[in-house]
């Protein structure tokens, strides 16, 4: 999971506040116990290491880097521990470690940030907007439906911390109704990895302006509701 501020932070004492207040916000929305809250690095860029209990007894840990104006944060679940033999307890340990572990970081590409709102600052005249279309010409729109519109993967930890909401993703529609960028402008940061992969996968009918089709930018809710939503199969 990943969240962007506005601009780049490089004062390390923001740096350290943005990580400290964001780990107690994590914490707070899960509704969870704080174990541990540990200092950490990532090829020089500043990290919190969290571990946390919670409400149903599972242990939570997650690691935080801030890099730039990008927080990530990777996290992993273990049952309930209580009652448990020491070597039950040093397998999730070690197997929450390997996870947390496998995570590297590689150059960002600038075109990943904002990734829709660049496009259409890179193509003036090119990218139309749909609903202004729709409002100041309607006779002159066809085309638009959603033709497939997956369910958005429910992120584990934030199911578990129980975050819900709504996720607005901006997305560009090619001639063909293909979404060709997307990014989130709005939502809880939990959840918005998952719903631009879901709006990446959309399919539209081919918008037509005077029976011409014509790329669109658009903006398109995604609602992560736990008793809608099911667990996928294991």
């Amino acid at each position: 999971m990943y969240a962007d501020y506005p601009i780049p932070i490089g004062d390390p004492a923001v740096a350290r506040a943005v990580l400290d207040n964001g780990a107690k916000g994590a914490v707070a929305a899960a509704n969870s116990e704080l174990l541990s809250l540990t200092e950490i690095s990532l090829d020089g860029h500043p990290g919190r290491l969290l571990k946390e209990l919670m409400p149903g007894g599972e242990i939570l840990r997650a690691k935080m880097l801030l890099v730039g104006r990008r927080l990530y944060q990777v996290a992993i679940t273990t049952p309930d521990e209580r009652g448990l033999p020491a070597d039950t307890k040093s397998l999730y340990e070690n197997m929450a470690d390997k996870f947390l572990n496998s995570f590297k970081l590689s150059p960002l590409k600038a075109s990943q940030d904002n990734e829709a709102h660049r496009y259409v600052e890179q193509h003036p005249g090119e990218v139309l907007n749909l609903k202004q279309l729709v409002r100041d010409s309607p006779d002159r729109i066809k085309g638009g439906k959603i033709i497939s519109r997956p369910l958005p993967f429910y992120p584990p930890a934030a199911r578990a911390a129980h975050v819900t909401g709504i996720v607005l993703v901006m997305v560009v529609v090619n001639e063909e109704g293909k979404v060709i960028a997307a990014h989130a402008v709005a939502g809880h940061e939990m959840l918005q990895a998952a719903a631009v992969e879901a709006a990446r996968a959309m399919r539209f009918k081919p918008i037509l302006l005077d029976d011409k089709p014509v790329k669109v930018w658009d903006m398109i809710p995604f609602t992560f509701n736990i008793q809608y939503h099911p667990p996928p199969r294991l």
